[in-house]
């Protein structure tokens, strides 16, 4: 037996371990097309605890050059079928494609549209919406051009990455790594010449693993809203009554005049604790700064020392809120000054008349160290007072400290606004609120559900910038998250809206209603101050949708996802059950018969060397019959058998006249 020039290989998907060497692999048909994912068939003997029998999904087949050991192609297998041949011997029939063709798996569960956006940034958001392990990843993206894409519900990611190629002369393939590479130019001309005949393949019974569908989402008839989905919907709300979400950025309030300073430190004559007195109206600080200096290093000098800034209430000096800036060594050195901010980890809502306060209580040794905390005493704010600490507090109301803080206001700010429900055994693919814009508010608007219990999220997605919303009437506008969120979730829930980016002129709204409150749910919001705040009294009009699942399929072949359409079905419960016996339908591989019509296929003297040839070279093409005599690229190369890889087929194919269309329709005629 002459030596194999190309030996195939078993591996795990995963891990890329090598399970076998399938040595005894023949008839080994292997195609490659450009733009597509190439193909390759083989058999193997059937023997009773053979290596056969592991040739199974989700293993993968690797096509190895024996002489250099370099690898050529990873695969996917996708069918295997059992055949008894003349000879009688029984035999399996593998069949595997690239990995490009994983794509065609994946499935859009919403519309999906961009618009005049970077061709890198559209395949980057389209390759996150991946269930199948492991996806595929970025490579080279070579196109510097931007588009538009509109897709609709149950467009494989496949087609989506078609229809941006169809705008782009350009080269698409995934690599043996699984990235996907798209290329402004490939292969070379070769100077070489090729021409066709044909072939013809017989029956057989195939085990196609290709539709197998493990999650889905299914509707029936209607539109919109009144879409028959598998859905929990709450559709009621009152036109007038509604909730401003305004979830304000924080604002400040300065005062950043100064003339003099006070020292603070532990020695005796200087003060512990410095800043002003003021009452704060309903507001959520969140950060509060000082002007500060420290003294020049000197002899016996002790760098060390925390330096808090704390608010007090003036009533019984406690503290509300504060924080420790660090050690005061990291501190400029007087006389140059700068400004120091502490955030606060917890803020509070503060209604009431307090002391903002810089504290410093060390800085002791043979040269005393001291920090300078800077104030201003002319020309003060109103109803705001210089204050500090050395055993009591001294007021000075023709004083007024220098400082900084940032605050929300207060605790009727609404940042997150929805609907407390249980889910029961659902796992959650979409949500869909009402809403509306007053103004010109801008900053993203989020979707999200989160457990009640612990606060996990199990579903988060951004929506769009809050100045995209309708401003005329409400709108039912919709998210799907991503896969690692769809989960089974059995408890009770929070499904809101987040807007963090408005003001007391610029925010949303979402309605809500007293009229239509479902049993054991109610509406929901959420503020710093406050926390989250549940009222009976209301509802939040929502829509959640779910998706069917099969575990056991899933560990046995992954996550395949397909959105499912019967517009005869025009109930829920007629839309449940024939969802649930599409899924048992589908949650397997199909075994079904199949006769194949004429392929085509080419033998004859080949002029150049199998190793030189790559997709995309350009050669002459001279076929007398069909009258062609013009230099093309080669579009797919196919082989006959790799046992014998000097025979092979070659099309080529041009955007004006497309060889391979001309002989489909010869053999047609």
């Amino acid at each position: 037996m002459e030596p194999r020039q190309y030996i195939l290989e078993l591996h795990h998907p995963t891990t890329d371990a090598l399970i076998s060497h399938l040595r005894d692999a023949y008839d080994i048909p292997y195609s490659e097309v450009l733009n597509g994912a190439p193909t390759l068939e083989f058999k193997l003997p059937i023997e009773v605890g053979g290596v056969s029998d592991d040739v199974v999904k989700p293993n993968e087949i690797w096509l190895r050059n024996y002489e250099t050991g370099v690898l050529v192609r990873r695969f996917r297998i996708t069918g295997r079928r059992d055949i008894r041949e003349q000879s009688m011997r029984l035999a399996v029939v593998i069949t595997a494609e690239g990995f490009l063709n994983q794509l065609a798996d994946e499935h859009l569960l919403i519309d999906y549209a961009v618009e005049d956006k970077h061709i890198v940034s559209v395949i980057s958001d389209l390759l996150q919406k991946q269930a199948v392990t492991p996806a595929i990843t970025q490579g080279v993206i070579d196109p510097d051009v931007t588009r538009s894409l509109n897709l609709v519900e149950g467009d494989t990611l496949l087609r989506a990455i078609n229809r941006l190629h169809a705008t782009v002369e350009c080269y698409i393939d995934v690599d043996n790594d699984k990235a996907l590479q798209w290329l402004n130019d490939i292969g070379e001309d070769t100077g070489q010449q090729i021409r066709y005949r044909k072939n013809l393949k017989g029956i057989e019974r195939e085990t196609d693993y290709t539709p197998i569908v493990n999650r889905l989402s299914a509707s029936g008839a209607g539109s919109g809203i009144d879409r028959i989905e598998l859905a929990t919907k709450q559709l009621e709300y009152d036109d007038e009554t509604f909730t401003i979400i305004r979830g304000s950025e924080d604002a400040p309030e300065v005062q950043t005049d100064n003339n003099t300073s006070i020292y603070l430190g532990e020695a005796e004559g200087y003060a512990a604790r410095a800043g002003v007195k003021v009452t704060v109206a309903n507001r959520v600080i969140t950060s509060l700064s000082f002007l500060l200096s420290k003294a020049d290093v000197g002899v016996g000098y002790r760098n060390h020392g925390p330096v808090y800034f704390r608010i007090r209430k003036t009533s019984d000096d406690e503290i509300i809120v504060g924080g420790t800036l660090g050690s005061s060594g990291g501190i400029v050195t007087w006389p140059d000054k700068a400004w120091y901010t502490v955030t606060f980890d917890e803020p509070v809502n503060i209604n009431e008349e307090v002391r903002l306060l810089c504290e410093f209580y060390e800085g002791g040794g043979e040269v005393p160290h001291r920090l300078y905390c800077y104030y201003q005493s002319t020309d003060v704010k109103a109803n705001e007072v210089f204050t500090y600490y050395d055993g009591g507090y001294t007021d000075e109301a023709t004083d007024d400290a220098t400082y900084k803080y940032t605050y929300t206001s207060g605790s009727a700010t609404i940042r997150s606004c929805g609907q407390k429900l249980t889910v029961s055994n659902k796992a959650v693919y979409k949500l869909m609120f009402p809403l509306k814009k007053v103004g010109d508010p801008t900053g993203p608007v989020v979707f999200d559900m989160a457990t009640v219990a612990e606060g996990s999220c199990i579903g988060h997605e951004i929506l769009c910038d809050a100045s995209e919303l309708s401003a005329d009437e409400w709108t039912w506008y919709s998210v799907a998250f991503r896969p690692e969120y769809i989960t089974n979730t059995n408890e009770e829930v929070r499904a809101y809206v987040s807007f963090h980016g408005g003001d007391n002129s610029n925010y949303i709204i979402m309605p809500r209603t007293t009229s239509s409150v479902v049993a054991d749910e109610c509406y929901t919001t959420y503020s710093i101050s406050a926390g989250w705040v549940d009222n009976t009294d209301y509802d939040s009009p929502y829509i959640y949708a779910w998706v069917l699942e099969d575990a056991t399929s899933q560990a046995a072949w992954g996550v395949h996802c397909k959105p499912l359409s019967n517009t005869d079905m025009t109930d829920f419960d007629g839309l449940l059950a024939w969802a649930e016996l599409e899924l048992a339908r589908l949650k397997d591989p199909r075994i079904a018969y199949r006769i194949d019509t004429v392929d085509l296929s080419a033998h004859g003297e080949i002029d150049f060397s199998f190793e030189a040839l790559q997709l995309g070279s350009q050669i002459t093409v001279i076929d007398e019959e069909l009258d062609i005599s013009v230099k093309l690229r080669v579009v797919k190369i196919t082989h006959s058998d790799l046992l014998h890889p000097e025979q092979m087929v070659i099309e080529v194919a041009n955007k004006v006249r497309d060889i391979t269309d001309t002989l489909t329709a010869l053999e047609a005629a």
